[in-house]
């Protein structure tokens, strides 16, 4: 069986490892530990990896087979998918010779898949969004609004947000007004080698927009738009989402709003206002309309509002009729150089 500790091997142990095609850092670390795992496990079957790689018919039968075995102890003993995959890969990575003759390897990935379906990210709604922008600011978190309002109206990976800096964001301020939209450029995109190394997202809903200015309007080129932990904002989104109520629906099984939710429910959102898919494509930076596919939830993101608990739905839309009222009361705390601390006071005595 598979030892545990093995894919804890020092990636430092295996300098040999190098890839023929480019990956991120983190991901060819990764492929090392998981491939270094891998190596030491034949070693405990009695086979070294080195010898597994000379491209002859009955060698790369023998390997696949092992792969495979591997790959059938690593679902057994509760591993993830990517364990199996990224081995496969890194292989791949290592011997490019090999790349096209692992396809029983392969099968088992893809049976793998079958029996351990992908989840898809439920797609918050307009209403949800905008209720969820106007707790942020009556708390005091506009940085935290800022983000939501950036990774949902933008179609943003919340990876990308984190790491941009103001820098990065192109306001409409920052060109005297003479745009009304606003674009972040994003650093090192996961699509880089495939499309363009340089890309970017664009923002251009008006009220987005403001929340948008209000949150990283007055920031510094230097200072990161979220400048603390991924853990610290997802619990700040798990608090508004309870605060809401919109934690828990009618046939929920098991599903919850998470920040994939942002992309998923601003690229809904935009197929529903255009009837345009290649616009959404494009705003989204997929590489093809069926990737694509997997975040466009029409019918859910329609009813999620209607299966939410009355008192939520009722918390829902009192906040999105008061939010032009939250935007410029918040507007003007911060033109006052408020403490974003005692927001919450000002909010409360009305």
């Amino acid at each position: 069986m598979v030892d545990p500790w093995m894919l804890c091997v020092n990636d430092m142990d295996h300098p040999w490892m190098v890839w023929a095609t480019p990956v991120e850092q983190v991901t060819q670390r990764r492929r090392d530990r998981l491939l270094a795992a891998f190596t030491e496990w034949l070693t405990g079957e009695g086979f070294c990896f080195t010898d597994l790689l000379d491209l002859s018919p009955q060698t790369t039968k023998q390997l696949n087979n092992l792969i495979v075995r591997y790959g059938r102890q690593l679902f057994e003993a509760g591993w993830p998918y990517s364990h199996y995959s990224e081995v496969i890969n890194a292989i791949a990575g290592y011997e490019p010779g090999l790349r096209r003759l692992l396809q029983p390897a392969w099968d088992l990935a893809f049976a793998w898949l079958r029996e351990e379906p992908h989840s898809h990210h439920v797609a918050m709604p307009w209403q949800v969004l905008v209720a969820s922008l106007s707790v942020a600011l009556m708390w005091g978190w506009p940085r935290v609004a800022g983000v939501l309002a950036l990774a949902w109206g933008a179609i943003l990976k919340i990876g990308e947000v984190f790491a941009a800096c103001r820098a990065d964001l192109l306001l409409p301020g920052d060109v005297f007004d003479t745009d009304g939209f606003c674009l972040l450029s994003i650093n090192e995109p996961k699509t880089r080698y495939k499309a363009a190394r340089h890309q970017s997202a664009k923002l251009d809903h008006p009220d987005l927009l403001a929340v948008v200015r209000l949150a990283f309007g007055h920031l510094d080129p230097g200072c990161r738009l979220w400048p603390y932990s991924a853990s610290t904002f997802r619990s700040r989104f798990d608090a508004i989402v309870n605060r809401l109520g919109v934690n828990s629906w009618t046939g929920q099984a098991g599903r919850k709003l998470d920040l994939g939710s942002l992309r998923a429910g601003g690229a809904t959102w935009l197929l529903h206002t255009t009837e345009d898919s290649e616009l959404v494509r494009r705003r989204g930076r997929w590489l093809n309309s069926r990737t694509m596919e997997i975040y466009i939830q029409e019918i859910s993101s329609l009813q999620f509002l209607h299966l939410l608990q009355p008192a939520a739905r009722a918390k829902v839309f009192t906040l999105l009729d008061n939010f032009s009222f939250i935007l410029l009361v918040a507007e003007q705390l911060q033109a006052s150089a408020t403490p974003t601390s005692v927001w919450f006071y000002r909010f409360a005595s009305g």
